[in-house]
């Protein structure tokens, strides 16, 4: 999947830091490689499963996210419109918050470069609070 044991570590750790730092329930890193989302790695519960939805109907958040740059921060999904049924799904499966940013999108002589854009997203059963500033979650 990865070109290196020890990149893929590295991101299992990024993932894992993400899932701690942001106190979410699931983190995944998403990348798209030969045109197609793949998830890297994932930590905690159902970031696997909510990633294969997305990709099964080619849209959803983390899918806007890779494929746009735009970071994306959604407090209750219960309240969420877009990515047809995708909402509908992620609260059946317990989450009713998630946040999207790009992480190093280009780095020069590396895998990351060749890969292109990498996406990390977290994501939780308890509604986050609307806040005044829209800054990532980590």
């Amino acid at each position: 999947m990865l070109e290196s044991d020890y990149l893929e570590d590295f991101l299992q750790t990024l993932a894992d830091a993400a899932l701690e730092l942001s106190h979410s329930e699931g983190a995944g890193l998403t990348l798209q490689r030969d045109g197609r989302p793949l998830t890297v790695v994932s930590a905690g519960t159902a970031a696997t499963t909510l990633d294969e939805k997305q990709y099964g109907q080619d849209d959803g958040p983390c899918l806007h996210a890779l494929r746009t740059g735009e970071e994306l921060r959604i407090n209750d999904m219960y309240e969420e419109t877009r990515w047809d049924d995708y909402p509908t799904y992620a609260t059946a499966c317990g989450n009713r918050w998630a946040s999207q940013t790009g992480v190093v999108p280009s780095l020069k002589d590396g895998f990351v470069q060749a890969a292109g854009r990498i996406q990390l997203h977290v994501h939780g059963a308890t509604p986050r609070r609307r806040q005044r500033q829209q800054g990532p979650v980590l």
